[in-house]
């Protein structure tokens, strides 16, 4: 959902007579992003935690947590980088959802609102920003959608690859684990009795 929001196939043709601005469509970009980004490193806390039959409760399922329960060096260690990597991202997440504070996405963040805001409910802006360029508005737009794909295209890429190493991680876990109550389940979905399924 945040990837057709940042990288859209079709932009819009008419920002007034679509549901948000160019300036809100960046701000709702950026919200769903970090808000999705930040839930993954929450979602492979919990993971951890129902996999290795901790008992931790969900609000309760920390870093910290695991740790007390005797989480493997290999999987802390991918936690933590997971956890580390999120930094500055899980900050500004934090200060937009509890603070109210918002990124800026031009250096001339007013003048692009204001500017947008008009082009969505009338004829929209002339004039000059504050460094006494014309304004365009279409550029404004452009500069603030590629930053967002350019650091979040980013992040991703290094989230996705701790994810790859975690599954690896508890892959086995999970088999020894797990494999023996498939094989032995009597509601019909075992995996030893679909077919083509293991035997």
């Amino acid at each position: 959902m945040a990837g057709e929001i940042i990288w859209p196939n079709n932009l819009p043709q008419n920002f007034r007579s679509f549901p948000v601005s160019r300036y809100n469509w960046l701000t709702i970009a950026a919200d769903v992003f970090l808000m999705r980004y930040i839930s993954v490193v929450d979602c492979a806390l919990l993971l951890v935690n129902e996999l290795l039959e901790f008992q931790i409760g969900r609000p309760a399922c920390s870093l910290r947590n695991l740790r007390a329960k005797g989480l493997s060096n290999k999987i802390d260690q991918i936690l933590t980088e997971m956890v580390q990597d999120q930094g500055n991202l899980r900050f500004e997440r934090n200060a937009r959802i509890h603070h109210g504070e918002e990124r800026a996405f031009t250096d001339d963040d007013t003048t692009f609102r204001t500017a947008a805001m008009f082009e969505h409910i009338s004829n929209g802006m002339t004039g000059t920003d504050r460094f006494g360029r014309k304004i365009n508005l279409e550029r404004m737009f452009k500069d603030g959608l590629v930053e967002l794909q350019r650091e979040f295209n980013s992040s991703t890429k290094v989230l996705v690859r701790h994810l790859n190493r975690l599954y690896d991680e508890l892959r086995d876990e999970f088999e020894s684990r797990f494999g023996p109550r498939i094989a032995a389940a009597t509601h019909g979905l075992n995996a030893g009795r679909v077919r083509g399924g293991l035997s």
